[in-house]
């Protein structure tokens, strides 16, 4: 059986993970916020993916049940659909991990933008609703 190149955001997710990755530790929290805003869209698109898969999967396993149940059903046609479903199932799996994995790279940005914003580091300068304080008052020794 050939293993198929991953596309769509199955292969997008898997770039942003291995470009983004490296950023966490020394990434500041507008640039944590970023990767959490892109990876998020990015995983709602993977998620989609999932469930088509899993819905190919579900349509493959009625179909060959229904083969193996038909007396008529000639063995290699049984064995088709056994490839088929082994496939399905390999592409649901390869997926769903790298949508974990998404997940997981999304989990510390999270955290970390959290800690690194308790400790007074600004907060991200790209967010929408983010409104910069006038210059500090240098009377006042700022």
């Amino acid at each position: 059986m050939k293993e198929e190149q991953p596309k769509g955001a199955e292969a997008e997710a898997r770039v942003f993970v291995a470009e983004n990755e490296p950023l966490l530790e020394r990434a500041t929290p507008a640039t944590l916020h970023r990767i959490i805003l892109h990876g998020s869209d990015i995983a709602k698109q993977l998620s989609d993916e999932v469930v088509e898969e899993m819905n190919a999967k579900a349509g493959t396993l009625n179909t060959l049940a229904a083969a193996i149940n038909d007396a008529d059903t000639p063995p290699a046609r049984i064995q088709e659909l056994e490839e088929e479903r082994m496939r399905v199932e390999a592409e649901q799996n390869t997926r769903q991990e790298t949508l974990e994995g998404l997940s997981d790279l999304l989990e510390r940005a999270i955290t970390l933008r959290e800690e690194r914003e308790m400790v007074g580091a600004p907060f991200p300068a790209d967010d929408p609703d983010f409104v910069a304080d006038e210059a500090p008052d240098a009377s006042r020794g700022f």
